[in-house]
Formats: C-alpha cells, sequence, structure tokens
C-alpha cells in the first residue's frame, strides 16, 4: 500500500503518468472488471474527456500491438508479464469497459460528490425527486427577499433583523455603495457560500444572536470611550490654540498647524483618516510639535517668530503635553483595541442578518426539494465520521467499491473537499490498495474558489506519514529549452523580490524577532516560497535540438489624466502602446510560418480581453494582405458587445418601458454609436419621428418578434461582422420566450442581470487565433503565447470587498466570546495593519501575492515554441517604490524593480531575444523551422445574411385588441373612439391620436383614413367646432373628487372659456337613452358646486355617417344651454 504523490510540474507529462497508473491497476490481474474498483477524479469535464480517451486508446494499442504503446516496458516491467500476458489483459479489459461503461468511473469531483448525495437523499433529509441547483446566487437572492419580506409582516417583524437591515443601509450609503439595500444585502449573503462559513454551519457553529448582540454592545462601549477621550484631548489642544486668536496666514506655509486635530473632532473621535493618510495624530505639524526641540520654528517663520513668540511660549508646554498624550492614545495597545473593535463591529450585526439569511435559505432549499451543488462537500462529511464504518457503507449505497483513488489537480482541492476524500483514501490504504495523487502548488490558481494547495504541500505529509511516497516529474516536454531556461532564470529572481518586500513589511510592523506574529508570518512566507523549490526543469534528450525564442518587449504606456479615473481604467489605457504592437506581431508570426491558430493570446480578465479585441478589429484592414487577426474567444466576445446589439437592447428598453425622455436619450445615444462603428458619421439631429412611430408599432409584436423587427428596420446601418452577436442575441430572445414570457420588461432585467455578460459560441478555425484568460489556459499548450499585459495587482484583493473570517481569541476583547462566537467578518484592508488581526492582514496579502505570482506562471508555462511579453517601462522613481513601501504593487513592477542595482529585466535579457523598438520587425526573429500540418476539417461556415418569414405578414400582438371586429362592436368602437377623441384636444391633435391608436394596436393602419374622416366631421360640425378651436382650456377625461362623492366622476370633455363660462361634453356612439342626460347633469351640478356658475351641458351622438348634438339643462336653474 502506498500513497503516490507526484509532483507535476506545468509540461512534465501529468497525464502521460495517470493514463500509465490507471493502466499498471486496471491489468495488474487477469480480473478484466478491476477496472470498476478504480476512480480517477478531474476537476474539468475536458480533462475527465481526455483522461478516458488516453486510457481507451492505450488499451486498444495494448491489445493490437503493445510494443507500439509507450507504456510497454514501463508495464511489463512494473506488472512482470510477458508481452502476450499483457496484450491479453488488456484485450478482455478493453471488452469488459466498453460493456460496462457507466463502470468506466474517470469523472470530475462534482459528479461523484453529486452520486453520493443521490444515494444519501434521504439520510439527508431529502425527497427522491431532489433537484441539484447549480447556480447558489439565485437561490440565496430568493432567500434574502423572504427576509425583508418577513419584515413587511407585523407578526413575522423581527426589531433584531431591522436594526442590522438598519446597519447594513447605513454602512452602504456611508461607503457610497449606494442604497440598493436588497443587493448588498444579497452581496454580503454569499458569505454562505464560503467555505469558512458552511464549516460553521456544519460544525454548529453559528453564533446565538444574543451573544452577538452583547458583543456588539461591548464593542460600542469601547468604541464611545476611547472616542470620547480624543475629542476631550482635541478640543483642549483646539481651545488653546483659539485663544491664541492667530489667522491661518500667520503660521508656516499659511497651513493649519493643528488641521489634524480639527479633522479628527469632525470624524466624531475617530483616531486614523485612512490608511494612506494614517493617523490625525501624525498630520499637518503635530508630530514635529511633540519631538522638535525648537518648536517654535516649526509654527513660524523667521520674520513671524518674532512677532508671537511672546504669546505662544508660555502655551507651548500645555500644547506639546496634550499632543503627546494624543499621540500615545492613537499608538497604543488602547488604540489598537479600539481598531480592532471597529473592524469587528462594521460587520457583526450584519453577522447576525447572515444567520437570518441562512435559516430561510435552508427553509426554501427543503421546501423545494433543492440542494446546492456547493454544499455537497459539507453534506457528505456528514455522512463519513467514521472511516471503518461509514466508507464502506458509502460504497454500497453507491453500488461499487473503490479500491484505488487517482485524484488530479490536487492543488486545487478545497479543505472541505479533502476532508470527504481523507477518510475514502484512509480506507483504500488500510485494506493495502495503492492511491495516487497529482498536483503541483505554483499551478494553484483556484484559491477564490476556496482551493488550498498547502494540501498538497504539508497537509498529506502529517496526515498519512507512513504511507506517502513523493515523487517529483522534473522533465518538461510541452516547451523549447529556451522557454524553459527564462522560466527556470525569472521565478527565482521574482522570489528574491517577493521575499524581500514581505519581510521588510513583517519587520516593520513587528520589530521584536521574538514576537510570536512575526515567527508565524515568517514561517508563513517560508512555506509559500517552498512552493518554487522545484521551479528548474530539465530538457528532455528528445527535445535538446528544439528551437524556440523567448522575447521581451517594453513600452512606455501613454499618459492619462487620472484625474477622476478609477484605477482599472487607467489600467486599462496604460496598456495602450503593448495593443497598438499586437497586431504586428501576430502579422509577423504568420509571416514566419506560424498558422493563426497556433498562436494564443492571454490575458488577466475579460476586461483585458475586451481591449484586446478592440485592438485587433480595429486594425486597418488593408495592412492585413494575406494574413489574419480574427480570433475566436469565449471572454472577450460578451454579446453585449456589439453596438448594434446594445442599440436593439435599447430600442427594445424604448419600447418596453414607455417611450420617455431618457430612454429616448439612450436610444439616440445607442444610435450615434451605431453609425459611429459602422464607419459613419453619427448624426446630429434625434431619430426621426416617423422612426419613432414605426417603433411604436413594433411594440405590438413579441419580443422576439420585435427584435427580428428592429433588425429589419435598420438593417441598412448594419456593421459588417455583427451577424454572430445577432444571431446568439436572438438565440437568447427565442430561449427565453418560450421558458420565461414574452414580456420585453422582465427580459429587460435579466438582460441587466445575466444575459449582457453571456459570450458567442465561436468554432474553432485555422484563420483565427485564440484570446482567452489565463484561469481558461490552465492545461492547455500553444505553440506561441502572447502576454500583451502584466499590469495586475499583486495583491488582487486590495479595494475590493473581500471579507476574511477571523477569531477573536487573543485580540484583547472580551474572552468569553471567544468560544460562542469562534470567528467574525472582516472586511479585507489596509486599516487592519493598526488591529490585532494585522497578521491575518499580511497573510491574506501573502496569499494574494503567490496567487498572482501562480498566474504568471501558468501563463508562461503555455508556450511551446515561442513566448511574447509585454514589460511596460517603469520610472526609477515608481519601479523601486516597493524598497521604502509597503505598496506591493504590480506583475509589471517587479520586472522593473531593481535588485542589486540592476533592473530584473536586464538580468534575463542574456540568451532571450529583447526588443526595444515600439514596433516588432522581421529581422528580429529567425523563420520557424519545423511546422505542423494543417488540421483538415476546420474550415468554417460563413452566414452572409440573416433571413426569416417577412415581419409584415406575420400575426401581431395586439396590446388593447381591436374589439369591435367581435359580436359587440359598437361597444367595442365606442371604446376605441372614446381612446383616439381623449387624445384630442385641437384638429391638429388628429394624425398624432391616430398614429397612437395604431402603435397602441387599438386600429389597424388601413382604418386610418375612415376614423379621420369621421374626427374631422365631428371638428367641423358647427355646434362643435368651438370646442376645437383652441379659444378655451380643455380637459379630457379628467376625474371629479371629493365633494361626499364614493369614487370618482370622469367626464368625455370640460371646456373652460376666458368669460367664465363652462361646456360639459359627454360622447356617445349608440342610440338616444334618456339616462344618458341624468348623467351629465350630475357632471354639471358637480362643476356648479366647484364654484362655476354658468355650466353648459351637451350631448354629442357619433356614428359613421353623422354627428348629432343634444343641449343638456339643469332643471330650475339659470344654467344655459
Amino acid at each position: 500500500m502506498a500513497l503516490n504523490v507526484y509532483t507535476a510540474s506545468a509540461g512534465s507529462g501529468k497525464t502521460h503518468t495517470l493514463t500509465r497508473e490507471y493502466l499498471r491497476l486496471a491489468l495488474a490481474s487477469d480480473n478484466e472488471k478491476a477496472f470498476q474498483g478504480i476512480q480517477a477524479v478531474t476537476f474539468t469535464n475536458k480533462a475527465t474527456a481526455e483522461m478516458k480517451e488516453r486510457i481507451i486508446e492505450e488499451l486498444h494499442r495494448l491489445s493490437v500491438e503493445p510494443k507500439a504503446s509507450p507504456f510497454f516496458k514501463e508495464l511489463t516491467s512494473a506488472l512482470s508479464v510477458t508481452e502476450t500476458k499483457l496484450k491479453e489483459r488488456a484485450t478482455k479489459t478493453l471488452r469488459a469497459l466498453l460493456l460496462n461503461y457507466t463502470d468506466f468511473r474517470v469523472r470530475t469531483i462534482d459528479s461523484f460528490f453529486q452520486e453520493i448525495i443521490r444515494s444519501f437523499a434521504h439520510e439527508l433529509g431529502y425527497s427522491g425527486n431532489m433537484r441539484l441547483e447549480l447556480d447558489a446566487k439565485s437561490i440565496i437572492h430568493e432567500a434574502v427577499v423572504e427576509v425583508l419580506a418577513d419584515q413587511d409582516t407585523s407578526k413575522a417583524s423581527n426589531s433584531s433583523v431591522q436594526s442590522w437591515i438598519t446597519s447594513l443601509a447605513e454602512e452602504s450609503m456611508e461607503s457610497g455603495r449606494g442604497y440598493r439595500i436588497e443587493q448588498s444585502m444579497s452581496n454580503f449573503a454569499l458569505q454562505l457560500e464560503v467555505e469558512a462559513v458552511k464549516l460553521l454551519r456544519q460544525n454548529h457553529s453559528f453564533p446565538k444572536k444574543e451573544d452577538i448582540k452583547e458583543l456588539q454592545e461591548e464593542l460600542k462601549t469601547i468604541i464611545d470611550e476611547l472616542r470620547k477621550k480624543t475629542l476631550e484631548l482635541c478640543h483642549e489642544i483646539k481651545a488653546i490654540f483659539d485663544e491664541l486668536k492667530l489667522p491661518q496666514s500667520e503660521y508656516k506655509r499659511g497651513n493649519n498647524p493643528i488641521s489634524g486635530i480639527i479633522e479628527c473632532i469632525k470624524a466624531g473621535g475617530d483616531i486614523l483618516e485612512n490608511p494612506s493618510k494614517g493617523f490625525y495624530c501624525d498630520q499637518s505639524a503635530l508630530p514635529k510639535l511633540a519631538t522638535s526641540e525648537d518648536p517654535i520654528s516649526v509654527l513660524f517663520s523667521k520674520e513671524k517668530r518674532k512677532e508671537h513668540e511672546a504669546i505662544v511660549a508660555p502655551k507651548l508646554p500645555d500644547i506639546i503635553s496634550l499632543i503627546e498624550k494624543f499621540r500615545e492614545l492613537c499608538h497604543s495597545d488602547e488604540g489598537k483595541k479600539y481598531m480592532t473593535a471597529v473592524t469587528i463591529y462594521n460587520y457583526l450585526g450584519l453577522y447576525g442578518l447572515l444567520i437570518d439569511i441562512d435559516t430561510k435559505l435552508q427553509e426554501l432549499k427543503q421546501t423545494e426539494g433543492t440542494m446546492l451543488l456547493a454544499d455537497a462537500p459539507s453534506l457528505i462529511a456528514s455522512l463519513l465520521k467514521d472511516v471503518q464504518t461509514d466508507a464502506p457503507f458509502l460504497y454500497e449505497k453507491i453500488g461499487t467499491r473503490i479500491h484505488h483513488h487517482m485524484i488530479d489537480e490536487f492543488q486545487d482541492t478545497s479543505t472541505m473537499q479533502y476532508g470527504n476524500f481523507r477518510p475514502l483514501l484512509q480506507n483504500a490504504m488500510a485494506e493495502g490498495s495503492d492511491c495516487l495523487i497529482v498536483g503541483d502548488s505554483k499551478q494553484s490558481i483556484y484559491r477564490f474558489r476556496s482551493s488550498d494547495s498547502s494540501l498538497l504541500t504539508t497537509t498529506l505529509a502529517r496526515d498519512f506519514p507512513k504511507e506517502i511516497k513523493h515523487q517529483s516529474l522534473k522533465e518538461n516536454w510541452r516547451s523549447t529549452p529556451e522557454i524553459i531556461e527564462f522560466n527556470n532564470k525569472l521565478y527565482p529572481l521574482l522570489l528574491e523580490q517577493i521575499k524581500s518586500i514581505f519581510k521588510d513589511q513583517i519587520k516593520a510592523s513587528y520589530s521584536n524577532e521574538a514576537d510570536p506574529n512575526r515567527e508565524a508570518l515568517e514561517q508563513s512566507l517560508q512555506t509559500l516560497l517552498s512552493t518554487y523549490t522545484d521551479i528548474e526543469q530539465t530538457v528532455p534528450k528528445q527535445k535538446a535540438e528544439a528551437k524556440g525564442l523567448v522575447a521581451l518587449y517594453t513600452y512606455t504606456g501613454k499618459k492619462t489624466n487620472k484625474k477622476g479615473d478609477e484605477e482599472g481604467q487607467e489600467e486599462a489605457r496604460s496598456e495602450d502602446d503593448a495593443l497598438s504592437q499586437l497586431p504586428h506581431t501576430i502579422i509577423d508570426l504568420q509571416r514566419r510560418g506560424y498558422r493563426p491558430n497556433e498562436i494564443a493570446i492571454l490575458v488577466r480578465e475579460r476586461k483585458n480581453a475586451a481591449a484586446v479585441a478592440e485592438a485587433l478589429q480595429s486594425f486597418p484592414r488593408e495592412e492585413l494582405g494575406e494574413y489574419s487577426l480574427d480570433f475566436i474567444s469565449q471572454d472577450a466576445l460578451s454579446v453585449s458587445n456589439s453596438p448594434y446589439v446594445r442599440f436593439i437592447i435599447a430600442a427594445l428598453a424604448y419600447i418596453g418601458k414607455g417611450e420617455s425622455d431618457l430612454q429616448l436619450a439612450i436610444l439616440e445615444e445607442a444610435y450615434g454609436q451605431l453609425l459611429m462603428s459602422g464607419g459613419k458619421q453619427a448624426t446630429p439631429t434625434p431619430l426621426p419621428e416617423n422612426i419613432l412611430l414605426e417603433l411604436q408599432t413594433i411594440g405590438r409584436r413579441g419580443l422576439y418578434e420585435a427584435a427580428e423587427a428592429i433588425i429589419h428596420l435598420f438593417h441598412p446601418v448594419l456593421p459588417e461582422g455583427e451577424d454572430a452577436y445577432i444571431v446568439c442575441l436572438l438565440d437568447m430572445l427565442y430561449s427565453w420566450e418560450a421558458e420565461q414570457t414574452a414580456d420585453i420588461s422582465t427580459f429587460l432585467d435579466y438582460w441587466d442581470e445575466k444575459g449582457a455578460s453571456q459570450t458567442i459560441v465561436t468554432p474553432t478555425n485555422e484563420r483565427a487565433l485564440t484570446l482567452m484568460t489565463i484561469h481558461k489556459s490552465k492545461g492547455l499548450g500553444f505553440p506561441v503565447v502572447l502576454l500583451p499585459d502584466l499590469n495586475w495587482k499583486l495583491d488582487e484583493n486590495a479595494g475590493k470587498d473581500k471579507i476574511l473570517w477571523c477569531s477573536i481569541e487573543g485580540k484583547d476583547l472580551p474572552t468569553r466570546y471567544a468560544k460562542s462566537i469562534p470567528s467574525v467578518p472582516i472586511r479585507y484592508s489596509a486599516y487592519l495593519q493598526h488591529t490585532y488581526f494585522a497578521g491575518e492582514y499580511y497573510e491574506e496579502q501573502m496569499h494574494s501575492t503567490f496567487d498572482a505570482l501562480n498566474l504568471l506562471y501558468v501563463a508562461t508555462t503555455r508556450a511551446k515554441e515561442e513566448l511574447h511579453i509585454w514589460v511596460k517601462k517603469e520610472s526609477d522613481t515608481s519601479s523601486n517604490k516597493n524598497s521604502s513601501s509597503t505598496s506591493l504593487g504590480t506583475i509589471n513592477r517587479l520586472f522593473a524593480r531593481k535588485l542589486d542595482d540592476t533592473p530584473l529585466r536586464e538580468l534575463l535579457i542574456d540568451g532571450i531575444a529583447n526588443l526595444q523598438e515600439d514596433t516588432p520587425t522581421t529581422s528580429a526573429f529567425p523563420q520557424r523551422t519545423t511546422a505542423t500540418k494543417a488540421t483538415p476539417g476546420e474550415d468554417t461556415l460563413r452566414i452572409s445574411s440573416i433571413t426569416s418569414y417577412p415581419i409584415i405578414r406575420r400575426i401581431s400582438v395586439l396590446r388593447k385588441g381591436l374589439e369591435y371586429f367581435t359580436e359587440e362592436k359598437q361597444r367595442a368602437y365606442g371604446h376605441t373612439m372614446h381612446l383616439i377623441l381623449s387624445e384630442i384636444k385641437t384638429g391638429d391633435d388628429i394624425d398624432t391620436a391616430l398614429e397612437h391608436a395604431v402603435s397602441e394596436g387599438n386600429i389597424l393602419p388601413e382604418e386610418v383614413a375612415q376614423l379621420s374622416k369621421i374626427l374631422q366631421e365631428i371638428i367641423s360640425t358647427p355646434e362643435c367646432k368651438h370646442w376645437f378651436d383652441g379659444t378655451g382650456q380643455v380637459r379630457n377625461e379628467t376625474p371629479i373628487l371629493g365633494g361626499g362623492l364614493k369614487g370618482s366622476k370622469r367626464p368625455d370633455r370640460i371646456v373652460f372659456y376666458d368669460d367664465a363660462h363652462v361646456e360639459i361634453i359627454d360622447y356617445k356612439f349608440g342610440h338616444y337613452d334618456k339616462h344618458y342626460t341624468s348623467q351629465v347633469r350630475e357632471y354639471m351640478q358637480l362643476v356648479q358646486r366647484m364654484g362655476y356658475n354658468d355650466v353648459r351641458g351637451f350631448l354629442c351622438y357619433i356614428d359613421q355617417k353623422k354627428v348629432k348634438v343634444v343641449p343638456v339643462s339643469l332643471p330650475n336653474s339659470s344654467a344655459k344651454s
């Protein structure tokens, strides 16, 4: 029995090793079904498919011609069998595997966990038709909505929950994140998916709300007491200076010497302005006043000194004494305790809210019979408490017994996942079976998904001290010698810099070498550094003669106005020069013999992929010649990147959200962008009225057809190359309409939340480059790799809402809470340097830095033949900023930073093609010496146009219906005419009212002429003419309220004239009815009660042939008729 642990650096033949070990175990005996007792677990579907394919391919090769297999010698030696015997076993095993393919247990870790969960559904309290949910975010949001809804009911309303919600609202407003409480709660509630919180739930360690409330109150007391002391000191200092009655201009350089004191008072006694500016006590002239031997010179210039010294000198002892007390308070343990209390207090109330949301989440999952896939590890852990009894029971439930476990990419395993595998590994080895683990801690880039590379580097050795056998795969079979040498040289240099940075930070924060916190951090740093002890790789003999190159370009970056810009935007602009070089480099590569599909561009994030995509797409086509800059990408080709798609969405919003001025402005802006993207000048005038009316008409159609109609209407301005985006949007609309609803507004909500981020699927194409994020490139290799942007942060969490879960034990706080509240949420920021959580802060910062380094390692090891890297030039000041600052900076800055007065990039030049020109030239690099054959069958079918059934011949959706084509035609006709007349104040409004009726689906376009004739007849009738000539003030369909009325009365038309008389008109579209007269009289009486004495009433009978007006008078009234 053995636990074989292989450390597999990039390109070292990991898949070869896994396949060999699987075959060794499957062919170890004459039992052709031995493979059923082997389980190989990977982390991606692609890796699973690759491994299955490789195993079956090798079994087939061994069963036909064993010596043709690269594993022949190793297997015959390891199994001590002859060629004939090996062939016989391979033949039987392959046949059994194909006949029992479901027992071929090469699978992803998620599918294995799903299998267990479904087998134990009853034990876990789920029904047999349990539904596994992948999207945790949606169901957590649902739980948040339920918690908020509960607060709207008097029965369920909870004062503590309300106070926590109020706390979240205040914190969101103060931090400038807005007032969307539901969204803020949902974002914070995602902490339920963090492994630290899952462990709390699994161990039933969520604290009681009473304990949270008590700790909250004690922390508030600590905070208030120190702020009170601070304010007293600051007010005393300010009072002394106020007594001097000296204007600010009298002090040195015209600066207020106690501005830090003033700001502290404004802050309510808080002692730290922010981590970059530091404590208030260390601002303005306060430090110098407290330490200078000549404090008067700190306050005044030589000229002013003589004038004020006599008055100020007697006050100085008191001033200095108070400032010293203030500074001592800020920098004391009491100050650190205060800062710690503030840090915990900020999120403690939200912790209680998180518990309420979790309770609601569990209720929802039980009610709906839903289980989150992300919950699987914690649920399985509850089933595997006893190794000896629970593991066999688990195998019994899933219907198979696993003797050998093989785990790939172990560095990406989380603590909880390992906790589930550990008892299975222990059980297997207790029975004398071998297990295999493969991983590389240098390629650990998924810590944001809770992966923990220390499981590979330290935990396995601790848990299996006797069984473990370490082996390291040192040869790199992927890359050429030049790339291997570059990486061997690069990472030790980078590690030296990182080590120096953190050593300085730790030393500055913990001056005492014996401080246990300092020792712990230095040990953590050493552990992380040790993950790169096996960085040096060797070149296999078979590849010793292979030729390749590494190109290191430098660029200056365009200067940008940083004022008001966000940091991410500044970074995107600073790489403009690198992106302008990129197309020329790609063209040169093709000129030297590389096909586009052999070139990969790797970037840090999607936003960087979008910037690269824009640079490639905007390159002048006429300069390409026979070469291609087409690319495939799942990261850059978001459907919302298309200006035409954005315009379609803006048009749908204009239709679905009402034709408001805001929506019209958005639509016209999108239209201008659309014109410019097509190489046309954006029109300075708004969209024409006839186009807007046409859009309103389009609104009568369903969601999908509305989009098609918009495309049809604006097809003349459609830019080239947009078809794939449009097809993707239409697919999205079709699916939404089929599965959800045809309502435009609900789709627009979905678009804002998720739809806009969807990417178009592009097939592999020999004429297309590959553009992807580094995360997605893991496990892949490309002949050429381009890295146009190394300007990503070493500390990626800086400035983000990263939450750490930390223990409060030993933090100089009430110790009785350490057990009842095992850990608390705190926000990761530089603020923590001044608290008792400084150790946790530096620990996280170190891990984040190695995440960035690992990401670079993955990127630089994808290349097979050529690696091209762009490094931004840094000034001497900025490149050495880390030497005197705790700022970590970026990967790019590490390349510019000096080691022994020599920039790192210069140390790398030896043996590397290093280019300094703005644009690479063909003379710099040799022609490619070896070329791979083109892969057949990779031609892409191109769509030249999108056709569909003519829009005008389709059935339309009428929102209000042409009801007068039904049995109650007359009533419907009257309803429609009422709607039209309600929009007419003068004769000039007729055409607009009819157009609107068409757009609303009230009438058909072919009926406009007939109805226009009727309306013209009305306004030209002598008795009616003055109602529409503009001489009176018109109120159409205006309700009359109050006066004891139950509800309201709504006359069709009221006209107020300048001579103080009022005319009330009621339209009728049927035969004369005496009840109509009483209705008008009621209107007249109500208007009289409003203070109008001369009120006249009329019934206006309208049919399609004539108009008749009947006056209405009030009985026994002086009202004229």
